[in-house]
């Protein structure tokens, strides 16, 4: 199980003056994959960026060609 989420220390800060969260690299083994252990790594992620951060956005990059992620992402986490 790996996740790694970044907000600096000195956190970017967009021209409107929203603070950006970054997912930078998430995995799960694949023996305790769809468990829900991806998606709830996420959700605490980014709810972590908010209470710690004040972050307003969160982004990641998703491999186009990364079909068991692409569904996670866009219909479970609406990215």
């Amino acid at each position: 199980l790996h996740s790694l989420g970044s907000t600096p220390s000195d956190p970017e800060v967009s021209n409107s003056g929203h603070v950006k969260g970054h997912i930078t690299s998430l995995a799960v083994m694949r023996s305790h994959r769809r468990l829900g252990i991806a998606k709830r790594l996420m959700e605490c992620s980014m709810e972590q960026m908010v209470s710690e951060y004040e972050a307003t956005t969160c982004g990641l990059h998703v491999r186009s060609g990364n079909k068991a992620a692409l569904p996670l992402y866009r219909d479970a986490l609406g990215f």
